[in-house]
């Protein structure tokens, strides 16, 4: 029998497999091409933009964004990599999409739901902080 999470609000209410609600947790993030396309348009919150100039990674290169690494790491697990910006440089990125391509999809599905929380974490401090700073 596959898990199953009972869903509340979402998805009507009913149950639903784990993996699903797992590939939905990903949905929310854009690939590095979509962050680029978004960043161009002035589409992309000021939160992500801040965070993907500040790794460097608005200064890839068409042949970086395009890599093989990244379309077979989509392939491979369904979702598009996931990694905190704040908290990494290019390198970093381009070092972490390459080890991580050869985990199994169950520690990356974790890996990745880890990466998001950090994401999640990260401004939420952000908006606290801001909150506070308003109320003073």
């Amino acid at each position: 029998m596959q898990p199953s999470y009972s869903s509340g609000g979402l998805y009507g209410g009913e149950t639903v497999p784990v993996g699903t609600v797992k590939k939905a947790y990903f949905a929310v993030f854009p690939t590095w091409r979509e962050l680029s396309s978004l960043a161009r348009e002035g589409r992309l919150s000021l939160e992500s933009t801040g965070e993907q100039r500040a790794a460097g990674l608005l200064d890839l290169t068409t042949e970086e964004q395009t890599t093989r690494l990244n379309s077979q790491y989509r392939r491979k697990f369904g979702v598009p990599f996931v990694l905190c910006a704040r908290l990494n440089k290019k390198d970093a990125v381009l070092k972490g999409l390459k080890t991580r391509i050869n985990s199994s999809k169950e520690e990356e599905i974790k890996t990745g739901i880890e990466e998001a929380k950090k994401i999640c974490w990260l401004r939420l401090v952000d908006v606290l902080q801001r909150e506070q700073v308003d109320h003073v």
